[in-house]
Formats: C-alpha cells, sequence, structure tokens
C-alpha cells in the first residue's frame, strides 16, 4: 500500500502566486498548440482561482464549459462547481442560476447540490435554498470534505437563525 499527499500548493502567497504565475505561462503556450483542450481552460481557471481573480478565472471555467466535456470526469465536476463559486464571489447571482440547466448532470455530487443551495439563497430563493442544502446531506460523492454535512448544516442553521427559529438553528449548528 502507498500513501501520497499532494501538498505543492501549500505555501505563502506570495509562493502561491508565483507558482501560479508560472503554471499560467506554460498553460498559455500548451493553449496555443491545443485550443480546444477544456482540460487546459480548467487548469488556468484553477490558476486565477489561486490568484484570486475571480473574473479571469470565471472566463476560463467558462470557456472550458463551452467545448465538449465528459460530465463523469472528476476535472469537469470540479470545473463546474468552480465557475459556480467564481460567478457567485463576482456577485452574477442570476448567471449562476442557469446551473439549473445541467442539475441532471451533476445532481448526484454534493458539492454541486451544496452550491446551489447557495446560488438559490444569494437569489432570494429560500425554500429552494432549503432543499438543495437538505439534499446535500443525503448525498455520497464528495469532492470536497463537508459540502454533504457541515457546510449545508450551517447555511441551514443561517436561514433558520435568520427566520427567527433559533432552536432549529442551534440544533442545526
Amino acid at each position: 500500500p502507498l500513501t501520497v499527499e499532494h501538498c505543492g500548493y501549500n505555501g505563502t502567497p506570495e509562493e502561491k502566486s508565483a507558482k501560479a504565475k508560472r503554471n499560467n505561462d506554460l498553460l498559455f503556450k500548451m493553449l496555443e498548440q491545443t485550443p480546444n483542450d477544456p482540460y487546459l481552460y480548467f487548469q488556468i481557471g484553477q490558476s486565477f482561482q489561486l490568484l484570486q481573480d475571480a473574473e479571469q478565472a470565471a472566463h476560463y471555467f467558462g470557456k472550458g464549459l463551452e467545448l465538449e466535456v465528459d460530465p463523469k470526469l472528476e476535472y469537469v465536476q470540479l470545473m463546474v462547481v468552480s465557475y459556480g463559486y467564481a460567478l457567485l464571489d463576482l456577485e452574477r447571482y442570476e448567471d449562476a442560476l442557469q446551473f439549473r440547466n445541467i442539475y441532471d448532470s451533476f445532481g448526484n455530487i454534493a458539492d454541486f447540490v451544496c452550491l446551489m443551495g447557495l446560488i438559490y439563497l444569494r437569489n432570494g430563493m429560500l425554500s429552494e435554498a432549503v432543499d438543495e442544502f437538505i439534499r446535500a446531506t443525503d448525498l455520497d460523492k464528495v469532492q470536497v470534505q463537508g459540502t454533504n454535512s457541515f457546510i449545508p448544516m450551517y447555511n441551514l442553521g443561517c436561514i433558520n437563525e435568520v427566520l427567527g427559529d433559533t432552536d432549529m438553528a442551534i440544533e442545526l449548528y
């Protein structure tokens, strides 16, 4: 048995920024050679996310998703969720609502369902947000720890607290 841990993105903000810029230099060169490779757009988006540039991250995630992709691939699932969070960071809440159109392809993944809860929440759709957060807790397919447990429960707690049901909020927290 062998366990491998990747810690290549640990470090100071300056080190992470330098690594992301270096990666993008290489990725953009590769993109010139293979401009229709969605994985390159995913990696470029990830680098811009590391640089905390949500605008560029959203742009490249979106470009990658315009190409033909397989929703079963883990990087595609990560790209969709990352794109959604970038849209939320940019306060493009109505744009993010379009993710309803791809729910059938990604609705079995807790990360996506939890994201949908946040999208509905940001659009003032509390009932839909609650439904998604509850649904996320029932899913086993998870990429980021907590998207099927403490993250949706926390958000449900916040919703109940805002609605004045402090006892339920405490229970959910």
